[in-house]
């Protein structure tokens, strides 16, 4: 079961779905990229630091795993 949870909430469950969970935080990473090309609101920097946590989180990573997208470090 993943529970990932939006960074706004007090730890409300997002999803339980492994493909739910990757959609939505590939698309929060999407938004802070369109936002920074379509005017800078966000450096480039922010942009890059923010994906990397968000793409290092273990619960997102273990649903790329089960789906399929690479295999689990151990």
């Amino acid at each position: 079961m993943y529970q990932l949870y939006s960074p706004s909430s007090t730890k409300k469950p997002m999803f339980h779905n492994p493909m739910w969970a990757i959609c939505e935080r590939v698309a929060e990473v999407r938004t802070l990229l369109d936002d920074h090309i379509a005017g800078g609101k966000h450096t480039a920097a922010d942009v890059i630091a923010k994906a990397q946590a968000i793409l290092s989180e273990p619960a997102l990573q273990g649903a790329m795993s089960d789906v399929g997208c690479f295999p689990l470090k151990n």
